[in-house]
């Protein structure tokens, strides 16, 4: 346990974080515990030394089995906006250490800045055969109103459940009217808290208990997100999380947990775990474009000592203004020659970005990398690891920013079948092609044939590869 919202208490400063997590929060709750009082369960502290730590046990699932677990708290508990690659490297030597101790691992996390570290983690865990799930709330645990645990009022006893509803009914005048009125609004709260509240605690447990997902995910809302695929999209909302250009690879029903296999990601080779804790986090910059942006911004930032990486959050679909006489864009060529990184991904929620318009077109031929569909956060992530990796060139890193990883963004060559065609081709592939030929041979009396055709449309149609007429 990291810190974070789902472990806070109040103070006269505000929540901050609070020790003591399973024995206030998961140990009173049956759904976390059967009353079973399993055995100690070793883990392997920041010192390398073995400590036993209490563990507990759930009541057996719909899959007939119990998933027992121990909580371990980092020394220094921390609002998840303190979180740095110090803390992403304590997180994934914590894991190295216990990583043939425990067949998977939770880790409890603030919500800030959980995408960023799910993105992190994914690139640093190297060879994960089992399941890292991160989870938060947006509501401390303890709270009445929180998103960490469900049907508060169920797992809690009966006499506490009556001793609040005594205490609720004492504030109010002893009349009949309005002890009844009283009264509804208490079951009313009841069902309220019942109807409002997700449980990303006890999913991520029963996820990582039945299920060999070798994945860092992000289960939040009853779903499992792809770590390196989300982002947070909403600061108070329950359904905080989302992974905009990719699916969930799963969710939870009132029946069941469903998994989407096909979409799982698994590793291609057989190696053993290894974690990467070089980080070049403070070497790469992310900077987003914004209309009217001067050239002297973007070389101020540019000009930084020892940067080696810049995100770039452009317009749409890869575009940034060129600036007066391609101003902004030699400001881009003049780094790339001094050997800075820069990775060009959306402000866009959805989308991917491509040449399709000449701003994007332009930034790539000064060598401005395509980040496809990355989420700013991993694509910061990705080439931070990167940068720090040993023995990797710059046309390496290149090579390696454009190319899935860890699923981390859509292969547009994965789908890719080659057959020879049966029959004739379809009109749009034929038109595609011819247009695309009388293009490259500079037919023009062929282009304003097809054209004029009504088929202005094709300029913007790809074929399998991903190339319009004009790229």
């Amino acid at each position: 346990m990291t810190g974070g919202t789902i472990c806070m208490k109040r103070s006269p400063n505000g929540f901050i974080p609070a020790r003591g997590f399973l024995q206030s929060g998961m140990a009173p709750r049956p759904s976390f515990n059967d009353g079973s009082n399993p055995d100690d369960i070793v883990v392997v502290v920041d010192d390398g030394t073995k400590v036993f730590h209490r563990s507990l046990r759930t009541p057996i699932s719909t899959y007939q089995k119990h998933v027992r677990y121990a909580v371990f708290e980092f020394q220094e508990l921390l609002d998840s906006s303190s979180i740095d690659a110090e803390e992403w490297s304590h997180i994934a030597q914590t894991i190295f250490r216990n990583y043939k101790l425990f067949d998977s691992f939770v880790i409890l996390h603030g919500t800030d800045s959980l995408a960023y570290t799910c993105s992190a983690l994914s690139f640093m865990l190297q060879n994960l055969g089992k399941p890292v799930i991160l989870t938060g709330s947006q509501a401390p645990m303890l709270e009445l109103q929180n998103d960490a645990v469900s049907h508060l009022f169920r797992d809690f006893p009966a006499s506490f459940v009556q001793h609040f509803e005594l205490q609720d009914l004492s504030h109010e005048l002893n009349t009949p009217e309005t002890c009844l009125r009283t009264h509804i609004q208490s079951q009313q709260r009841h069902a309220d808290s019942k109807i409002i509240k997700t449980d990303n605690l006890l999913g991520s447990l029963i996820v990582a208990g039945h299920f060999m997902i070798p994945e860092v995910c992000l289960f939040f809302n009853y779903k499992l997100f792809r770590g390196n695929r989300s982002t947070k999209i909403s600061a108070s909302a329950f359904a905080a999380f989302a992974s905009p250009n990719a699916p969930p690879l799963g969710y939870i029903s009132s029946l069941k947990t469903h998994v989407s296999w096909g979409d799982i990601y698994r590793p291609t080779h057989l190696k053993p775990f290894s974690i990467q804790t070089n980080r070049a986090t403070g070497d790469v910059a992310c900077l987003r474009i914004f209309p009217g942006i001067e050239p002297r911004m973007v070389e101020a930032v540019l000009q930084l000592d020892g940067l080696k990486g810049l995100v770039l959050e452009t317009f749409g679909s890869g575009n940034a203004p060129g600036g007066p006489d391609g101003a902004l864009t030699k400001v881009f060529a003049n780094a790339i020659k001094r050997g800075i990184v820069i990775v060009n991904v959306t402000q866009c929620m959805t989308g991917t970005v491509s040449s399709l318009y000449e701003p994007a077109m332009m930034l790539k031929r000064v060598g401005v990398i395509p980040g496809h569909d990355m989420t700013s956060e991993a694509a910061l992530a990705k080439l931070s690891y990167l940068l720090a990796t040993p023995g990797l060139s710059i046309e390496d890193i290149i090579q390696k920013m454009s190319v899935s990883l860890r699923g981390e963004l859509t292969d547009s060559q994965a789908n890719v079948v080659f057959e020879h065609p049966s029959g004739v081709l379809p009109n749009r592939l034929a038109n595609l092609a011819s247009l695309g030929y009388a293009i490259s041979k500079g037919d023009v009396l062929e282009i304003q044939k097809l054209l004029n055709g009504d088929l202005g449309w094709l300029l913007n149609e790809a074929d399998y590869c991903g190339n319009t007429p004009l790229v």
